[in-house]
């Protein structure tokens, strides 16, 4: 389907701001309007707050995965209050070896400074560059900082193929995966069911060599 919001936008005229569609052999339901996605995403949000049990969520992390797993129970309510608690702890504790108001202004801060000094290193050398790299390296850097403590060079061999890998993840995967809604197509080898299965290897091989 070509431009699916405009088709849809054109059923919601039709049948209003709640309705059924199906996709292959799922059922979805399709909400449209501020007041409606308010009501269910924040009203009744204890209702809306898990995803869909989608056969490639479950190929990906085995079912156990926290971005691509369906349970949304208490483990998962627990985790996602540490995670809070975590950054609200980052963005409120000041850092008495900065001037910054909190640990995560200091780690912003820094590599904000590094990512301009970069960038008028590449200005001096090539003249012209795509900047879209070195800043996704300097966000990924101060999510390290809040999670392991530590930041990577940005020429860190480790940290840029994660960083590659993670694009190709979203390209391949952006536009959804058939099989999800046409179960038959799970049998039939595709460049995404690849891509796949080559993440599964490539994760399997790394957790071998770190034990």
């Amino acid at each position: 389907m070509h431009d699916p919001h405009l088709a849809l936008t054109s059923l919601k005229q039709k049948y209003g701001n709640v309705m059924q569609i199906h996709i292959g052999t799922v059922p979805v339901v399709v909400l449209s309007g501020f007041e409606t996605i308010y009501q269910a995403l924040v009203v009744q949000g204890d209702d809306f707050k898990a995803r869909p049990d989608f056969y490639s969520f479950r190929f990906i992390g085995n079912g156990k995965s926290l971005t691509f797993g369906k349970d949304c129970g208490d483990v998962w309510y627990e985790r996602k209050r540490m995670a809070q608690r975590a950054l609200k702890s980052f963005s409120t504790s000041s850092n008495p070896m900065s001037l910054s108001s909190c640990y995560l202004e200091t780690y912003v801060t820094r590599e904000a400074e590094l990512l301009i000094d970069k960038f008028i290193d590449l200005m001096k050398t090539a003249g012209h560059f795509d900047p879209y790299r070195y800043i996704m390296l300097s966000v990924t850097n101060v999510i390290c900082a809040v999670c392991f403590g530590r930041t990577y060079d940005y020429n860190d061999k480790e940290l840029t193929e994660l960083l590659e890998l993670n694009s190709e993840f979203g390209k391949v995967t952006g536009s959804g995966y058939p099989a999800d809604f046409i179960p038959i197509l799970r049998f039939l080898p595709t460049r995404i069911r690849n891509f796949w299965t080559t993440i599964i290897l490539n994760r399997t091989r790394c957790l071998r060599l770190r034990a």
